[in-house]
């Protein structure tokens, strides 16, 4: 009879804790939530799961219709002990409308899912908390079938910082990694015949039908990003720029004068989160991806770029690490959606 009450209490506890005051469920000092010799207090600490709507606020250079798309997500972090946290990353979305990378509409489509193993035990110094991480990608999308990719890997180095000032909390996270993707060939499949390709130009040589196209696919990535993101009360406005340096696999091209070149891409992104319970909150974002230069050479604006797909998305978020916290009484850690 005792362990049933204490079940009914914690489901009315985590009932409850949806309606706590953001202001009351402050933490008085961050650091304390957040250090990694708790070795797994809160196991699901960081644990988001996120349902948006995005649109593209620009057509293509062809005039194609503005893309319109669902997205679900979810990203368990597990607490391991010892500093260690196995973090984990799957996505869905539908397309409502034509754009360059479908075929069919509307279509659901599975992105490739992926796991990492973090190590948070670095000593932190002046408010500034290292860690380090190895990762694996799974090729289960038709986007990384297409490219014949067997498995992606990862290595990333991340300082986080944050300080609590009144009643704001200061948060900003810089990462740097690097990526190598295994393929079984250096060059992807397409879906339309060999004499319908545009490479071929109706002719169907060996080059086509071996090279395919003959663009290489993407073997090594570096990135380096910086992300800030404060907290206030029922806000946390955020910003983040990020840059990318893909290298191209090296091959001879037959009867193909494309030659393999590193590329560069940049990612910017803005949002205001609203947030009226602890584990809710709602976010409006704007978001543009896209290569470093424009099709004459010249450096683009990495903010700006009606031809490269700006996307607004509004999400709905659920931080699960904050809804078990709320629940157990400990206190919340910084920042908004942004995780450590």
């Amino acid at each position: 009879m005792g362990t049933m009450g204490q079940s009914w209490g914690r489901v009315v506890a985590l009932a409850l804790g949806l309606f706590t005051p953001v202001a009351s469920a402050q933490p008085a000092e961050p650091a304390v939530a957040f250090a990694p010799t708790r070795r797994g207090a809160n196991r699901w600490e960081g644990s988001l799961a996120v349902l948006s709507l995005d649109g593209a606020i620009a057509s293509g250079p062809y005039g194609a219709p503005v893309a319109l798309s669902l997205y679900a997500a979810v990203g368990p972090r597990v607490w391991l002990g010892r500093g260690f946290q196995l973090r984990g990353a799957l996505s869905l979305s539908r397309s409502f409308a034509d754009d360059d990378s479908t075929t069919v509409r509307p279509e659901t489509r599975l992105h490739d899912p992926s796991v990492a193993l973090w190590f948070h035990g670095i000593p932190s110094f002046a408010d500034f908390h290292p860690a380090v991480a190895v990762g694996m990608v799974f090729p289960l999308s038709d986007e990384s079938q297409a490219r014949t990719l067997l498995l992606g890997t990862s290595v990333t180095a991340q300082l986080a910082w944050w300080r609590r000032l009144a009643s704001v909390t200061l948060f900003a996270r810089a990462s740097v990694g690097w990526g190598h993707r295994f393929y079984e060939y250096t060059t992807p499949g397409v879906r339309s015949l060999p004499s319908m390709r545009a490479t071929c130009f109706g002719g169907g040589g060996s080059s086509c039908s071996d090279q395919i196209s003959g663009v290489p696919s993407i073997t090594d990535y570096l990135f380096a990003a910086l992300t800030f993101a404060p907290r206030w009360r029922y806000f946390s406005p955020g910003i983040s720029f990020q840059l990318d340096r893909a290298v191209t696999a090296s091959f001879a091209p037959v009867g193909v004068s494309r030659p393999a070149a590193d590329l560069y891409f940049t990612t910017f992104a803005t949002w205001i989160e609203v947030i009226p319970t602890p584990p809710l909150s709602v976010i409006l974002s704007y978001s543009l991806s896209r290569p470093v230069l424009d099709a004459d050479g010249s450096y683009g604006n990495p903010f700006w770029a009606p031809y490269q797909f700006p996307v607004v998305g509004l999400a709905l978020a659920v931080r699960l690490d904050e809804l078990f916290a709320v629940a157990l009484g400990e206190p919340l850690g910084p920042g908004g959606v942004v995780r450590w």
